[in-house]
């Protein structure tokens, strides 16, 4: 009966988390139609924590439903679980809290050409835990958040001009000829 119970209780949180993805592909398709990158940010890294938030509860209701554990002492399991849990999951918990300041700062947004301790690309993704990269030979790079928070964030999508150097080595046998060839 139990188990049965159990396994009710992760249907209906598997079909919460499906409603949230639904809304959250809504909302991207809306703010895509209106190239609004900031609301495409929000959507994501709003919809990855409240699935987050959701899976957490669904577990902690699943241990309740199984162990018959009274509230005090559920509660008390709880505040232990955290505890260890924030001490096991320091790294995660401060990307996190990054990825709720890269958020609110918007030093970059999804599309933009960021450079963060010699890692270059254009923003694809950006998570709880990391942001992620597509590099100029076209390979994905994974980049904490709280890299991007604590180094030195380069965008170069902000910039007006970039500067751009070409040179032409030419042979001295090349004939006027073969130079307006080249020029036209």
């Amino acid at each position: 009966h139990k188990l049965a119970q159990a396994l009710l209780i992760f249907l209906f949180f598997n079909l919460l988390i499906g409603v949230v993805y639904m809304i959250a592909t809504v909302f991207k398709r809306g703010a895509t139609r209106r190239a609004d990158r900031s609301l495409i940010q929000l959507t994501s890294l709003l919809s990855d924590l409240v699935k987050a938030v959701l899976v957490i509860l669904c577990i902690l209701v699943i241990f309740k439903s199984l162990f018959n554990i009274t509230a005090a002492s559920f509660a008390t399991s709880i505040g232990l679980i955290t505890a260890a849990l924030a001490l096991a999951a320091k790294d995660t918990v401060e990307n996190v809290i990054c990825s709720i300041i890269i958020l609110l700062d918007k030093p970059f947004l999804i599309g933009d050409y960021i450079s963060v301790n010699g890692t270059s690309g254009n923003v694809e993704k950006i998570g709880l835990r990391r942001t992620v990269l597509r590099t100029d030979n076209k390979t994905l790079a994974s980049v904490p958040n709280r890299d991007l928070t604590g180094n030195r964030l380069e965008n170069v999508s902000n910039q007006t001009f970039r500067r751009f150097r070409q040179e032409i080595r030419l042979d001295r046998a090349s004939t006027a000829a073969q130079l307006e060839q080249l020029v036209a």
